[in-house]
């Protein structure tokens, strides 16, 4: 099982025995550093750099067997593993500020199932217009909304 995920840069990786270094100040190559995280296990550490800031990323291979070296992840694998973690971000931006789906004033158990229901499924609408380019993305269709409401309510 591989994983990715994000870490501040005041974590401690250590390539040493015993040497701990901060992530934000550790020597990281484009290509990746196989590093121990304090209190972990072995990763690969990546840095990469986006508007005006420095992000740091912990690629996890688990390993099947206990006397199985660590392995490093490749430049690629990291690549791959970031764009999908990009998109699942997206997914989750979008089902909040197009769905809301955390706005809901219920409590009943029922009411607040009906309700993600309904978000899951305004969801897969927006997708599916946009597989069938009706729409160029899920947003076009917060921006038309008022307009086609309109034609549709005052016409």
């Amino acid at each position: 099982m591989d994983a990715l995920f994000a870490v501040e840069k005041d974590r401690l990786i250590s390539t040493q025995k015993g040497q701990y270094e901060r992530v934000g100040e550790a020597d990281i190559p484009a290509e990746g550093l196989l590093t121990h995280l304090r209190d972990f296990d072995w990763v690969t550490v990546f840095r990469k750099e986006e508007v005006h800031q420095k992000r740091h990323y912990i690629y996890y291979s688990h390993a099947q067997d206990c006397q199985q070296e660590p392995k490093k992840a490749s430049l690629e694998e990291f690549q791959v593993a970031h764009k999908n973690h990009w998109n699942m971000e997206e997914y989750h931006r979008a089902i909040k500020q197009l769905c809301n789906i955390q706005n809901f004033l219920v409590r009943r158990t029922n009411a607040v199932k009906n309700h993600i229901f309904a978000a899951l499924r305004a969801f897969i609408t927006l997708e599916e217009k946009v597989i069938k380019q009706v729409i160029a993305n899920w947003y076009q269709f917060r921006e038309n909304l008022p307009t086609c409401f309109l034609k549709q309510n005052l016409t």
